[in-house]
């Protein structure tokens, strides 16, 4: 699987649909990614599943690509605008 360091997320930049119908990605720099050089920065396809394993959560994206996130590499910038943000990352279900 692929870990993502300094990674946060983001939002589709869309003004005509409402908060619950956005698409959400990661950023961050890319380790053990098959197309990428350990590091490079990267913009994922939209998430489609985030999955908590425990030490920590894996997200799955519509281009099939799973990604290792924990705690420890969150975007320090993310974690302080929006405090706890590796607690607070999920995907509510109906």
């Amino acid at each position: 699987m692929i870990r993502l360091k300094n990674w946060s997320v983001f939002a589709s930049n869309n003004d005509w649909y409402p908060p619950e119908l956005l698409y959400y990605y990661l950023q961050g720099n890319a380790y053990g990614h098959q197309r990428f050089n350990d590091g490079d920065p990267i913009t994922t396809s939209r998430i489609v599943e985030i999955n908590d394993k425990g030490d920590y959560k894996e997200a799955k994206t519509k281009g099939g690509s799973v990604y290792c996130l924990y705690p420890e590499d969150v975007d320090p910038e993310a974690e302080n605008q929006f405090p706890n943000y590796y607690e607070r990352l999920c995907m509510k279900h109906d």
